[in-house]
């Protein structure tokens, strides 16, 4: 049934016997520049192995989500360039986005470059409203401009609450996404409690999405809500597809799906042992994002506070 969580046991094996096994490399030099928070990272290689765009997602000073772009120095850990240029700033009063836009991905296509973002809209009797907007730019990422004043994914039976933190992929038929889903609010008491988990949807253009709202990363009894899932392809012997994420129970920790023969995704922590924690991520490991070098994997994420201690990297050594 549409929408219907695929509890699993909290302990599940498979055959493969592949695992990685992640380096920390510390938190990022330099993160003051981002004024005290940075958040949910986006990597756009360049031609440079050692040098990167980083789309970052900081807060004005009403608090309000923005995207902004940094440089990442890999080998010193180290942010070289003042993100002051701000690439995308949150809405106008009443739009979807007027409290705040966090970045999730972004895609090129027909010479362009397509942000995928959420939009935030606090709710009133409840704490907020989030759903996904889209950006684009025709500048190679200086600037962007909403495609749209109104979101991307508006509200349908399927997907009737909210929606967030998509990430796009480009198949042999269109598109894919992989995004998380509001699944429903819980009230405790005085306060409200999100459920939301990671859900599918397909597009043959970029614009128009359908196919949505089909939960697809089985989800731990403990869990009530998941992060941006990072993709990336053929990094694990007989994973057509890995998914890094953070996922939270007590706190956000990072977690690992991946597409197996069958065509499903299911859960694969074990293949994994990830970076050792420090003082800056001791309670929080949260907002992956991966990508490949030659034999190298590479991350960068957030510790503690959702984005308040900054970001840090880790790395990890594949065969072949």
């Amino acid at each position: 049934m549409t929408g219907a969580l695929n509890i699993m046991p909290l302990i599940h094996r498979d055959t493969s016997p592949s695992r990685l096994t992640w380096a920390a490399r510390g938190r990022c030099r330099g993160t003051e520049l981002f004024g005290g928070y940075a958040a949910s990272p986006i990597v756009v290689p360049s031609s440079d192995p050692d040098v990167c765009d980083v789309y970052i997602t900081a807060r004005n000073r009403e608090g309000r989500g923005m995207i902004v772009r940094g440089t990442l120095q890999w080998s010193s850990n180290t942010w070289l360039a003042d993100p002051s240029g701000v690439v995308l700033t949150p809405g106008e009063p009443g739009m979807f986005d007027f409290d705040g836009c966090t970045g999730s991905c972004i895609v090129e296509n027909d010479g362009k470059l397509f942000l995928f973002y959420t939009g935030w809209l606090r709710g009133g009797s409840i704490p907020f409203i989030m759903q996904i907007g889209m950006a684009v730019s025709d500048d190679q990422g200086k600037t962007f401009h909403r495609w749209s004043q109104a979101p991307l994914f508006p509200r349908i039976p399927s997907d009737p609450i909210g929606n967030a933190a998509a990430t796009v992929w480009k198949t042999d038929l269109g598109w894919d996404a992989i995004y998380l889903k509001y699944f429903r609010w819980e009230s405790q008491g005085d306060a409200w409690r999100h459920h939301y988990y990671l859900a599918t949807a397909k597009s043959s253009d970029l614009f128009s999405w359908e196919k949505r709202g089909d939960l697809c990363v089985p989800v731990h009894p403990d869990e009530y809500a998941m992060g941006r899932a990072s993709r990336i392809e053929n990094i694990i012997d007989g994973h057509q597809e890995s998914f890094f994420f953070a996922a939270r129970g007590d706190a956000y920790c990072l977690e690992y799906a991946y597409r197996d023969d069958d065509g499903l995704l299911k859960r694969g922590n074990h293949h994994h042992q990830w970076p050792e924690r420090s003082d800056w991520d001791s309670q929080m490991q949260s907002y992956p994002f991966v990508w490949r070098v030659g034999n190298e994997i590479r991350m960068i994420y957030n510790g503690n506070g959702y984005g308040k201690t900054g970001m840090g990297t880790a790395s990890a050594l594949i065969e072949g």
